[in-house]
C-alpha cells in the first residue's frame, strides 16, 4: 500500500477508529487548528483529530506560517478537554512536547534516542554536538468561559518527508526523512499521527494526576538546559531548566534568576 493510499481519508479514519479515536482526515484545509476549533464547539470528543494532507493557512506561534507541503508534512491538530485552571494552560505545550518526542524517538530508531530533545516551549529538536534543526512545532489554542478552559486545541506539525526548506530557514529545519530515510514514518503519516493522539493521551492524564512530575518528565530532554540565551527584551543568562509551573528559569549576568512565562528564547551557544 502506497502512502497517498494509506491517506485515503475513510480508510485513515478507519485506522483512528479502530483505535479508540474519532477523526476527520482531509486532502486539503486552511488549518487543521481551525477545524478542530469548530468540531469541538460542536461537540468532538476529548482526543478528536483532524488530520490534512496539506494547510494552506497553516501557523505557528507569534502569527508565523507553517508550510505543510501536500505528501510531505503532517499537519494534525487534537481537541483536548483539561479540566485545569487557565494560568496552567501553557503547560499543555511542554507536555504535547513530550509525546510528540516519544513518538518521533520510535519514529527514528535510528538514531540515539536523546538527540530528539525539546526546545521550551514548544519545539521538538534533533541536537547534534554544536546545532539543533527544528522537527516539529507544537501551537496551542485554547477556548475560555467564565467557568474555566472549555477546550484546547493541540495543533502539530511534523516535518515528515521533505528534503528541502524554505530559504529563511537556513540549516534550523530537519525532517524524519532527512535524519532517517529509512523510517516506517516517512510512508505513512497517518501511523505516525496515531503514535502522536495515543501519547497525548497518556500524558495528559500523567499530566492531570500528577501535575509537579512535569519538571521531572521534561528536564532529560531539555535542549535549553545550561545554554546562553536571549529572551525577547534582550535579557541574557544561562538557561536552568523550567520550574513547577512550566516557565523556563534563566541565570541572568547579574546572578538574578528569572522565570519567563512565554516569548522567544534565542539560542547564543548549546551547553
Amino acid at each position: 500500500m502506497t502512502e497517498q493510499d494509506r491517506f485515503t481519508p475513510e480508510l485513515a479514519e478507519r485506522r483512528f477508529e479502530l483505535a479508540g479515536f474519532a477523526a476527520k482526515v482531509l486532502h486539503e484545509t486552511s488549518s487543521t487548528n481551525d477545524d478542530a476549533r469548530s468540531w469541538a464547539s460542536s461537540g468532538a470528543p476529548e482526543f478528536a483529530v483532524v488530520l490534512a494532507d496539506t494547510q494552506t493557512s497553516g501557523r505557528g506561534r507569534h502569527g508565523r506560517s507553517w508550510s505543510s507541503p501536500p505528501g510531505a508534512s503532517l499537519a494534525m491538530s487534537v481537541v483536548v478537554r483539561p479540566l485545569v485552571s487557565p494560568m496552567r494552560l501553557p503547560q499543555l505545550s511542554l507536555v504535547t512536547g513530550l509525546a510528540v518526542r516519544a513518538a518521533l524517538a520510535v519514529a527514528i530508531a535510528s538514531i540515539e534516542p536523546r538527540a530528539i530533545s525539546l526546545k521550551w516551549p514548544n519545539d521538538v529538536v534533533v541536537r547534534s554536538a554544536v546545532s539543533m534543526q527544528k522537527l516539529a512545532g507544537i501551537l496551542v489554542e485554547a477556548s475560555i468561559g467564565a467557568s474555566g478552559v472549555e477546550h484546547a486545541i493541540v495543533g502539530i506539525g511534523v516535518n515528515v518527508a521533505r528534503t528541502s526548506f524554505p530559504p529563511e530557514l537556513g540549516d534550523r529545519a530537519t525532517s524524519i526523512a532527512l535524519v532517517a530515510p529509512e523510517s516506517p514514518a516517512v510512508h505513512d503519516r497517518v501511523g505516525l499521527a496515531l503514535s502522536i493522539v495515543q501519547r497525548l493521551r497518556e500524558e495528559v492524564s500523567r499530566w492531570l494526576a500528577d501535575p509537579s512530575g512535569l519538571r521531572a518528565r521534561f528536564s532529560p530532554f531539555d535542549v535549553l538546559s545550561q545554554a546562553n540565551v536571549r529572551l525577547e527584551d534582550g535579557t541574557c543568562g544561562v538557561a536552568c531548566g523550567i520550574d513547577d509551573d512550566g516557565q523556563l528559569r534563566v541565570r541572568c549576568l547579574d546572578g538574578t534568576l528569572r522565570a519567563a512565562s512565554a516569548g522567544e528564547v534565542i539560542v547564543e551557544s548549546l551547553a
